[in-house]
C-alpha cells in the first residue's frame, strides 16, 4: 500500500516544477523566447504575403493568357471548318462554360450547323424503361443496358447514311414512303427523340445534327463529388482506397466504347477532357489504345478549346494525334482548311 507521504512528495514536486517554470518564463527566458516567437511570426507573415503576391501575379498572367488566346482564336481558326456540321457532346458533369466556349470557337472556325447534346447527370444510372421500350421498337437488336443507350446516341448524332446497324454502315432499306422497312433500324432523329423524351439527353436543336465531326467533352472532375470509399477504384488488393478519387472506371469503359462507336460512324472525332482525365480518365484510356480519333487535354482553358477545334480540322484532313498540356505535342502541326474544302490549294495552284 502506498504511504500518504508519497502523494505529498508528488504534489510538492508538481507545484515546485510549475513555480520554477513560471519564474524562468517571467524572468531570464522571457526575452529570448518572446523574440524567437516574434521572429517566427514575422517570417510566416512575410512568407504569406509573398505567396499571396505570387498567386495574384499567376492569376493575372493566366487571365492575360486566356484573353490573348480568345482574341487570337479568330485568326487561328479562320476557315478551318467551313460549313462542316459539328456535334458537341457533353458527357455527364461536363462544364457548361466549356461547351459554350467550344460553340464560340467552332463559330470562329466557320463550322455550321453546330449542335450541342448533353447527357443527363444520371445517364449511366437511370432506369431508362421508357427509352428502352421506344428504342426496341426502332431496333430490337440494340445492346441491353447502358451500351444500348450509348449506341442509340451514336446513331442519333451520326450522318443518316451511317446510322444503320450493318457492318458497312449502309442505310436501312426504305419503303415507298421513305420510312425504314419493318425490322430495320430507324432514322437518326428517331434514336435522338427517344432519348430526349426519356430525359436522358438535352439538345440545342430539334433535328438530328447529321454531323461529320464530333467533339466529346468529358466530365469536369473538379465538380464531381468523391465516391464512397468502398466504391472507389484501387490499383491493387492491398492498396487503400482514395477518398478523393473521382474517376469512375465503369464510366470510363462505357464512354470509351461510345467514342469508338462514333469513330466508326463519323468523318472525325475528338475526345477532350481536363487534366485528371488525361492521367487516369477517359482521355488517358483512349491514348493508351492509340485509336484513329484524336484526344485533347486542358479543355477547361480557352487554349484547350482552340486546340480541340484544330484537332477536329486535322481529323477531317485524315490526321490524328494526342494534344494538350500533358501530351507530347501541344497542338496539330499546322492549321488546315478542313471538311474536304481545297479552296486554298486551288488558289495556290
Amino acid at each position: 500500500m502506498i504511504d500518504f507521504r508519497y502523494h505529498l512528495v508528488s504534489l510538492i514536486s508538481v507545484f515546485l516544477a510549475l513555480a520554477i517554470g513560471i519564474i524562468l518564463g517571467a524572468g531570464p527566458l522571457r526575452e529570448p523566447i518572446g523574440e524567437s516567437l516574434t521572429q517566427q511570426v514575422e517570417s510566416l507573415r512575410e512568407d504569406r504575403d509573398q505567396l499571396r503576391q505570387q498567386a495574384q501575379a499567376a492569376e493575372a498572367l493566366s487571365e492575360a493568357q486566356g484573353a490573348f488566346v480568345e482574341q487570337s482564336a479568330p485568326r487561328l481558326l479562320r476557315d478551318s471548318l467551313n460549313d462542316v456540321p459539328v456535334v458537341v457532346i457533353g458527357l455527364p458533369s461536363a462544364d457548361d462554360e466549356v461547351l459554350a466556349g467550344l460553340q464560340t470557337r467552332l463559330g470562329e472556325a466557320g463550322a455550321g450547323p453546330v449542335t450541342t447534346v448533353t447527357l443527363a447527370e444520371d445517364f449511366l444510372d437511370a432506369q431508362a424503361d421508357d427509352a428502352r421500350a421506344a428504342l426496341d421498337e426502332i431496333d430490337p437488336g440494340l445492346p441491353q443496358g447502358t451500351a444500348g443507350l450509348l449506341e442509340a446516341l451514336a446513331r442519333g448524332v451520326s450522318p443518316a447514311a451511317q446510322s444503320g446497324s450493318g457492318s458497312d454502315g449502309e442505310n436501312a432499306a426504305e419503303d415507298g414512303d421513305g420510312a425504314p422497312e419493318s425490322g430495320e433500324p430507324g432514322a437518326p432523329e428517331d434514336y435522338l427523340q427517344a432519348l430526349v423524351d426519356a430525359g436522358l439527353i438535352g439538345t440545342s436543336e430539334n433535328a438530328a445534327p447529321d454531323a461529320r465531326l464530333a467533339i466529346v467533352v468529358g466530365r469536369d472532375h473538379s465538380a464531381v463529388q468523391p465516391a464512397p470509399a468502398e466504391e472507389t477504384q484501387t490499383a491493387g488488393p492491398t492498396e487503400e482506397s482514395d477518398p478523393l478519387q473521382t474517376v469512375d472506371s465503369g464510366a470510363t469503359e462505357a464512354f470509351t466504347g461510345f467514342a469508338h462507336s462514333l469513330e466508326n460512324r463519323m468523318d472525325g472525332v475528338v475526345v477532350a477532357g481536363d487534366g485528371l482525365s488525361a492521367t487516369e480518365g477517359l482521355v488517358a484510356a483512349l491514348r493508351a489504345e492509340e485509336p484513329a480519333l484524336s484526344t485533347v487535354d486542358g479543355i477547361v482553358s480557352p487554349a484547350g478549346q482552340v486546340i480541340a477545334v484544330l484537332a477536329g480540322a486535322e481529323q477531317l484532313d485524315g490526321g490524328r494525334g494526342d494534344y494538350g498540356f500533358t501530351a507530347d505535342e501541344l497542338l496539330p502541326p499546322e492549321p488546315r482548311t478542313a471538311g474536304g474544302n481545297d479552296q486554298q490549294d486551288d488558289q495556290e495552284g
